[in-house]
Order: structure tokens, then sequence, then C-alpha cells
């Protein structure tokens, strides 16, 4: 009998002990769609304009020249801290039922995000290089220069993202007497993350 009541004892002693040990709080895994690769294609408008005499397009004579334009985007989002976030993006722009003059526009930025996560809604900006390429057929402008834009993206899924930006190709080129020529680009994007 006592015996028994002195394992009974030295069990209910370990039982007790075993209470007082705070449990294991389980690992959670790093989101996997906060950081990596990202797609995207787009559709939007090319807009090529001067402040001078040279034309072109009829469209606005010697000021401007519009047309539609598809892009495809690749990115990477390397930096992830709360509601920041940092990518590297590459982007091909090219101008499609083009009048006149087609361009094309190859650029590669660093992209800055702010994410407003309890309403999915981020707002971001773009930092980098450009290279226009406008043609007619006889007629050519190539030039690289400084590249910077502005943009909003709404989080339909997990993975998947709507965007709207705009990116502005600054540089200073003389054709025909005039050095001030621009590129603006105004394009929607549908993303998708790895």
């Amino acid at each position: 009998m006592k015996k028994l009541i002195t394992t009974l004892m030295a069990v209910g002693t370990i039982a007790f002990a075993g209470g007082n040990i705070s449990p294991v709080e389980p690992v959670v895994a790093e989101d996997s769609a906060t950081t990596g690769a990202y797609v995207g294609l787009g559709l939007g408008s090319t807009w090529t304009y001067t402040k001078g005499n040279f034309d072109f397009s009829s469209d606005v004579a010697g000021e401007s020249y519009i047309d539609p334009m598809l892009g495809i985007n690749l990115g990477y989002t390397f930096y992830t801290v709360g509601a920041f976030d940092l990518s590297a993006e590459g982007r091909i722009l090219a101008s499609y039922n083009a009048n006149d003059f087609d361009t094309t526009v190859y650029s590669a930025y660093l992209k800055p995000k702010y994410t407003f996560t309890d309403y999915g809604f981020g707002v971001y900006g773009l930092l980098g290089l450009a290279h226009v390429r406008w043609n007619d057929g006889a007629y050519s402008v190539n030039k690289t220069g400084f590249s910077f834009g502005l943009g909003a993206e709404y989080q339909i899924t997990k993975r998947v993202s709507v965007s709207a930006d705009w990116t502005s190709n600054i540089w200073n080129k003389e054709v025909d007497g005039v050095k001030n020529l621009n590129n603006d680009v105004v394009m929607v994007w549908l993303n998708y993350k790895f």
C-alpha cells in the first residue's frame, strides 16, 4: 500500500511540474509572396513631345505625338521590412497601330513601394534609366537618359495585382535645333508574383 501511495504521489508531482512548462510556439514561415520575382503585362500610351519646332507627327504640329503602347515588365523584390519594399524592375514597351512614328522604350528601375496593408493598396516610385527609340522609316532618334515615375498598385489576391503608373524619360538631345526632347508613358499593368 505504501508503494502505491508513493507511486501516485510521484506521478502527481510530475504531472503538476509539467503543467508549468510553456507551450512551444509554432514557427511561422515568411510569406513567400512578399519577396521574389514578378512579371506583368501592360497597356497604355506614349507621348513624345518637344518645346520647339521639331515635328514628330501631325497630331499637334511641332509639339507632340501620341501612340498606344504594349509592355512587359520583369522584376524582383529583394528587400522587405514592414509595409515598405524595394524592387528592381526592367521593362520593354513598344507602340502599336502607330501612324507615322514607332516608339520603343527599354528601361530599368529601382522601385521603392509603401503598402497600406489594411487596404491592399500601395504607392511606388520609379527611378532609373531608359533607352528610347523613335523611327518613321526615314528618320530615327536613339537616346539613353534618366527616367523617373510614380504609380499605385492594388493587390487583388496574394499574388495578383493591378497597377497604373506614369514614367518620364528626360534628356537633352539636339535635333534640328531643338535641344529638349521628352517621352512620357502612362501604363496599366496586370502583375503576377511568383
